[in-house]
């Protein structure tokens, strides 16, 4: 079983600020892509393991 995984638009939003606030701090850009891939990646696994990040 699947399910879906919504990227609200303020979830959005949070990321896009997220990656201003690292530019602004001039962290490289090699690292900014491995934190926005990884963060993708792990929440599209919620898809198929959604009980494997369990917030509590």
């Amino acid at each position: 079983m699947s399910y879906r995984v919504v990227y609200t638009d303020s979830f959005l939003a949070d990321v896009r600020d997220h990656l201003a606030h690292l530019r602004r701090e001039r962290v490289a850009e090699r690292v900014i892509d491995d934190w926005y891939i990884k963060l993708f990646d792990r929440l599209d696994d919620l898809a198929v393991w959604p009980r494997s990040c369990v917030v509590s």
